[in-house]
């Protein structure tokens, strides 16, 4: 029996040997949920004072100042480059608008996530959504140097090109050098690895942890020459005004005693495990931080699993054969890069997890692509199920 699938504009229904729907979720129902999602995260925003404890606005609130001129922070422009930008454009003194005008870009690129993967996305993928968009509202929802991270995410989800990735590096050196100087780490690493997923080696999971511990002492060392320190200490003078203050209780550690540089570099190799599986959270207790530890590894595993399962079958018959997105290195190389970079210089979970809220749609749509390619092997897996599509156009 021959499965006929069919699909006018947006709408999508068909049957499948055996009966039962099609194993995604209804291209209308996708539109409400997020549209729903979407106003609860606005409505967030706007309530954001009421709703959301003062520890997330501190660097909200700093910009904010900044941008009434009323606080200079000597030595550190970017904040200051960050309060004129939210001054010129007039949010100076206008916190909901600001807030809303950063929620609203972030949450139409996670749209246009959702669109690219032409709405065949299932209940999982939607709650992966509703995850990001809560933090997009959380994190993105006031002033905020990382709302500038959006638009380089948007290059990143469709850097499957040489020239796309040419773009996504050169945002990454211009953000870099006008805000987070540890950019240039993040834009040569995602150089790094885009060239590892284009020569696909034989074993990929290899080829990545090489990479990425390579990574960490080239950039250790590059800092420490160049610093003339030692390189555990960024980190460290990071955190050195944050030991006794209790918003420093995720505050990243050295777990291993620094006595010498091979030490440093071991710690900063261990900074990217935790990273990605935050097992230390676990020991401060408490539903919030469990909650993290869960948020975080569930997101990293799910986001590591689908781009090894696409990249493995991207050179398949049936992969070259499928219509509409496919997966690429871009998706695999830019949030790896980024976490990567976060492992040298982040000081403590919760601004990791900031800093990582803008590059969630690149991971969305890798997932998408990964729930995507397993739900169709299955289907294309059971017997006399071949699939006929059929597309009418209106």
């Amino acid at each position: 029996m021959t499965a006929v699938r069919f699909a006018v504009g947006s709408t999508r229904w068909g049957t499948q040997k055996g009966g039962g729907p099609r194993p995604y979720v209804a291209t209308g129902d996708q539109l409400i949920a997020l549209v729903l999602v979407f106003l609860a995260g606005a409505g967030l925003v706007v309530a954001r004072d009421a709703i959301v404890p003062v520890r997330f606005s501190y660097d909200g609130m700093k910009i904010e100042r900044l941008a009434l001129r009323l606080l200079s922070v000597p030595g550190d422009d970017s904040y200051q480059q960050v309060g004129d930008l939210y001054r010129a454009l007039g949010l100076a003194g206008h916190r909901t608008a600001a807030g809303l005008l950063g929620f609203t870009l972030f949450g139409l690129l996670v749209l246009a996530v959702a669109w690219m993967l032409r709405w065949q996305v299932t209940w999982t993928w939607l709650a992966g959504a509703t995850i990001t968009l809560l933090l997009g509202a959380v994190y993105l929802g006031t002033y905020s140097k990382d709302v500038l991270v959006v638009p380089i995410t948007a290059f990143a989800v469709v850097a499957s090109r040489f020239w796309r990735l040419l773009v996504v590096i050169a945002a990454a050196v211009l953000y870099a050098w006008v805000f987070r100087s540890y950019w240039y780490a993040v834009a040569g690493l995602t150089a790094l690895y885009w060239f590892i997923g284009r020569t696909r080696p034989r074993h990929p999971v290899v080829a990545l942890v090489v990479a990425a511990v390579l990574a960490v002492c080239v950039v250790g060392l590059l800092y420490s020459a160049v610093t003339g320190s030692s390189v555990s200490s960024l980190r460290m003078n990071m955190n050195a005004d944050r030991v006794n203050s209790p918003d420093a209780t995720s505050m990243i550690p050295s777990y291993l005693p620094n006595g010498n540089t091979v030490m440093q570099l071991v710690n900063l190799a261990l900074a990217v495990v935790v990273l990605l599986v935050p097992i230390p959270m676990l020991a401060l207790g408490g539903a919030y931080y469990s909650s993290l530890f869960l948020v975080i590894t569930v997101l990293w595993l799910t986001f590591l699993k689908a781009n090894l399962h696409l990249w493995e079958a991207s050179t398949s018959r049936a992969a070259r054969e499928t219509t509409g997105p496919q997966w690429h290195p871009g998706l695999l190389a830019f949030p790896l890069a980024f976490v990567t970079t976060q492992a040298m210089f982040e000081p403590d979970y919760g601004s990791a997890l900031r800093h990582l809220t803008p590059v969630l749609p690149c991971m969305l749509l890798a997932v998408g692509l990964y729930l995507r390619d397993r739900r169709e092997q299955a289907f294309r897996s059971r017997p006399g199920s071949d699939v006929v599509t059929w597309r009418c156009l209106p």
